[in-house]
């Protein structure tokens, strides 16, 4: 007589749970890390403009990293030192402001564009740094109340990108780490499972005598 084999299907059954959460974790691992490489060469914002006189101009902003420890608005001129950074004191005078509003018209930032910056990126200067606000699809004006003369007739390029420190990648790890835990606890299950599978399938045989034998067991408890 044949008798499902518990312990055989429940193997079975844990050895397909646990591949299900490997292919999981290791999809979430590939993808954070495909967006962390992204991030690095992404821009959410890039204008061409001329801060050498007043004006304004108005572009989208596309958020989608909301994990980099900063995020900040670069200049990037031909106007560049010896050591090809841009020099300090180039932006003295200059008054301009960046708001960024979403859809619905609410300011998400507003903040003025440094004279006195600190920081450069290869040659290109933060003027705005800030924390990431939610992804989605925003709009960024840039109004220019006083210019710099100095960077007239230069190409000018204000433009967007997040801080990465690598800290950003924990993510990477952590799905990776738990990939392997299940991927191991998926190979021990069918390395168990599989051979018994292989030549009986989720059944197994039992002498008539032990059925009986249940059988009349079952009929005392019943008594």
């Amino acid at each position: 007589m044949r008798k499902l084999a518990k312990l055989r299907l429940t193997f079975m059954i844990v050895a397909v749970l646990t591949l299900v959460a490997t292919a999981c974790f290791s999809y979430t691992a590939y993808q954070a890390n495909v967006d962390f490489h992204d991030w690095q060469t992404e821009r959410p914002m890039s204008v061409q403009l001329d801060l050498s006189q007043p004006g304004q101009v108005s572009v989208p902003f596309q958020q989608t990293c909301v994990s980099a420890h900063s995020e900040g608005i670069y200049l990037d001129c031909t106007i560049l030192d010896q050591q090809k950074q841009i020099p300090q004191g180039l932006l003295k005078g200059l008054a301009a402001t960046i708001t960024i509003t979403d859809p619905a018209g609410k300011e998400v930032l507003n903040q003025n564009l440094r004279d006195d910056f600190q920081r450069q990126f290869n040659g290109q200067a933060e003027l705005v740094n800030f924390l990431p606000f939610e992804r989605g699809n925003y709009q960024a004006t840039i109004e220019i109340e006083s210019g710099v003369p100095a960077l007239a007739d230069h190409p000018q390029t204000l433009y967007a990108r997040y801080n990465l420190c690598g800290m950003e990648q924990v993510p990477v790890a952590i799905y990776g780490f738990l990939a392997c835990c299940t991927g191991v606890i998926t190979l021990f299950a069918v390395l168990i499972v599989l051979p018994d599978v292989w030549q009986f399938g989720i059944w197994k045989q039992v002498p008539s005598n032990i059925v009986a034998e249940e059988t009349h067991q079952t009929s005392a408890n019943d008594l």
